[in-house]
């Protein structure tokens, strides 16, 4: 991707889950930082990122919570 993905998005569509979800508690964002690191947000669920820029989109695992339960998985984004 020859975009610069670091910062905070706000986060506009999801497959499974529709905007109002999304931005039930705040606004629904993820946010890249320099070294592959970040944050998301979105319905109950605040998780901590690693992310790698790829060809046509970021590619990210996450790990934190969704209403105190742990929650983990893999995810992608187009910016």
């Amino acid at each position: 991707m020859n975009t610069n993905v670091t910062g905070r998005w706000k986060i506009t569509e999801m497959e499974q889950w529709n905007l109002e979800y999304i931005d039930m508690t705040e606004p629904g964002h993820i946010t890249f930082q320099k070294g592959g690191t970040g944050q998301l947000h979105f319905g109950c669920v605040d998780a901590e990122l690693d992310w790698q820029d790829g060809e046509h989109r970021v590619d990210f695992s996450f790990q934190g919570f969704d209403e105190g339960d742990e929650v983990n998985g893999r995810g992608w984004a187009k910016v």
